[in-house]
């Protein structure tokens, strides 16, 4: 039988934020666990899912508490093959390997300039340490098959296409060069661009997720069960 966890509330939370649920769900044939945040107060709830090889204990935590402190509900989840959630080969965002009964190649994450790594530029090295001061267990490594996917990625090509409000974060990132992500904001209909100074971790310590969080908090505030205007209105920032 799936059980739901509540866990107590942190010191600085606002007074919306009830608690932290380890809540199971169901997706396909398989049985999944998610973080979720109660406030019940806006009628909203923001999904969390993280990056390239990470997991929700790694990060999104302190996000999801400033929204619900904002009176958002909060689901944060692992993807498949990640985390606690289900599926195998583990770690692998490219299963064909797994498919065939085979283990997969893995390649680290993030390494310093000159190492064998998925990110090695400047302000990628300390990322893991910033993304996870309490050491939680994590595996660092994706398979390698991934690496030669990536570079052909591109889904700013599509901005044009949504529909819905989007905003984007970057700048002086040389991990994720900004150039790609200023013009996709810039072709969605409805993008929003956010020029934040800082690398690739900015966002998640310090000065740079105060700056992050107010700026996602508010574009929720504008959007979130609102209507899309009829001028297609956009935004930018600096």
């Amino acid at each position: 039988m799936l059980e739901t966890r509540t866990e107590s509330d942190e010191v600085g939370a606002g007074p919306a934020f009830a608690g932290r649920r380890t809540t199971p769900f169901a997706a396909g044939d398989a049985a999944w666990t998610a973080w979720h945040y109660g406030s019940q107060t806006s009628g909203t709830c923001v999904v969390m899912g993280h990056g390239l090889g990470a997991i929700k204990e790694v990060g999104l935590d302190r996000f999801a508490r400033r929204f619900a402190s904002a009176g958002h509900d909060v689901v944060a989840f692992d993807h498949r093959g990640f985390g606690e959630s289900p599926g195998a080969p583990r770690q692998v965002v490219d299963e064909a390997r797994g498919r065939l009964g085979l283990a997969p190649h893995t390649i680290a994450i993030t390494g310093e300039p000159g190492e064998l790594a998925l990110l090695t530029a400047p302000d990628a090295a300390g990322g893991l340490v910033i993304l996870n001061p309490d050491g939680h267990p994590w595996p660092t490594e994706v398979n390698a098959r991934f690496a030669l996917r990536a570079g052909f990625h591109r889904p700013g090509r599509h901005a044009e296409h949504i529909a819905c409000p989007v905003l984007v974060v970057c700048d002086d990132d040389t991990a994720a060069p900004p150039t790609p992500a200023a013009d996709a904001a810039r072709r969605a209909p409805r993008g929003e661009l956010l020029r934040l100074p800082g690398g690739h971790y900015t966002v998640y310590e310090g000065a740079g997720f105060d700056r992050a969080i107010a700026a996602q908090i508010a574009f929720l505030a504008r959007h979130a069960c609102s209507p899309p205007p009829a001028d297609g209105a956009r935004g930018e920032s600096a």
